[in-house]
């Protein structure tokens, strides 16, 4: 199996558009920072627990995004256009080990994408800012103020990452679901497209509608983290409020991720049959 997840792994790092958007993505963020902290005074006034907080919200989703999408719907649109696909379902692995190794060579290059973005944008923030006391709580945080937790900021830090990723593991995961449904790589690339962009640009309300449901239910919301602790979450249903605890949202995405994941090893697995 671990050849196969390193031969999956090799062939996501090997795509050329990868290299081209993941090196174009950090650059316009270390440019972006750096020139938006030097030409303003914002570094005297900012502390880097701050900036590392809406680090997610922004930015970093924004970047973890276009590389997933740029690297991902090739993973089984890609077999497809090549005519792989047979070949693949006709050999001694094809039926399981090759889409497990996908699917885990996918998670690992997702955790390595969120790593180096967070690493990055880390030392950005650490290097031209200030430095807050690190045990104050997240209450100090602009628009955390009617947060019901109680963090402190190194520990909320770790929270946002580790969020963060799972958020992206679901992301990546739908991304994969997608692609294994068409042939092509542009419709995987869009429909990926399309959902991000949908929750970056539909405001935050608590009034249950399809609008409610295209922010907070499309895993988007997850990636970006800070929707989650900002303020306690509910939504309204006609007359009634129903309360949204965090273990909610937790539940929601690993169960997406498990659906999806399933979802890609059954349909890559049926196309033995059908194809």
């Amino acid at each position: 199996m671990k050849p196969l997840i390193k031969l999956e792994f090799i062939k996501l790092i090997q795509q050329p558009v990868v290299w081209l958007i993941t090196i174009c993505s950090f650059l316009l963020l270390i440019v972006t920072k750096i020139f938006y902290y030097v030409s303003t005074t914002t570094s005297t006034t900012a502390n880097a627990w701050e900036a590392i907080a809406t680090f997610p919200y922004m930015e970093g989703t924004l970047v973890q995004a276009a590389i997933l999408l740029a690297a991902l719907p090739a993973v089984f649109s890609g077999e497809y256009e090549s005519k792989m696909d047979a070949l693949l379902l006709s050999s001694s692995h094809g039926k399981k080990q090759v889409i497990f190794a996908k699917i885990l060579a996918t998670i690992l290059f997702t955790t390595s994408v969120v790593l180096l973005s967070w690493l990055l944008g880390s030392i950005i923030h650490w290097l031209f800012t200030t430095h807050a006391d690190p045990y104050a709580s997240i209450a100090s945080l602009t628009n955390h103020e009617q947060t019901p937790y109680h963090f402190s900021l190194w520990q909320y830090s770790f929270v946002q990452l580790v969020t963060n990723w799972i958020g992206a593991i679901a992301f990546s995961m739908f991304i994969l679901y997608v692609s294994v449904h068409t042939r092509h790589y542009i419709i995987s690339y869009f429909i990926g497209g399309l959902l991000l962009t949908l929750t970056f640009f539909i405001r935050n309300f608590s009034v249950f509608s399809v609008e409610w449901v295209l922010k907070y239910m499309t895993l988007i919301d997850v990636m970006r983290v800070q929707n989650m602790f900002s303020r306690e979450r509910f939504v309204m249903i006609g007359n009634y409020t129903l309360s949204l605890p965090i273990s909610i949202f937790y539940s929601y995405v690993i169960v997406a991720i498990c659906m999806f994941s399933f979802g890609c090893y059954y349909h890559f697995k049926h196309r033995q049959v059908t194809s």
